[in-house]
């Protein structure tokens, strides 16, 4: 529940701050873009570990 109320506090923020509207869509997007780095950077720390990942 906190975690929710975190997140719509953030995007109630950024919206608030840029003073640009809210858009699901780039959302979205974003979220997507932030899961694919965040792979990357975890096949990565396990390369680093010696961990073998085949995609």
């Amino acid at each position: 529940m906190i975690a929710l109320a975190r997140k719509i506090l953030t995007i109630i923020y950024a919206v608030l701050k840029s003073g640009t509207e809210y858009r699901e869509e780039e959302i979205a997007m974003r979220q997507s873009l932030q899961t694919e780095r965040r792979k990357k950077a975890l096949i990565k720390e396990l390369a680093r570990l010696g961990v073998n990942i085949s995609a």
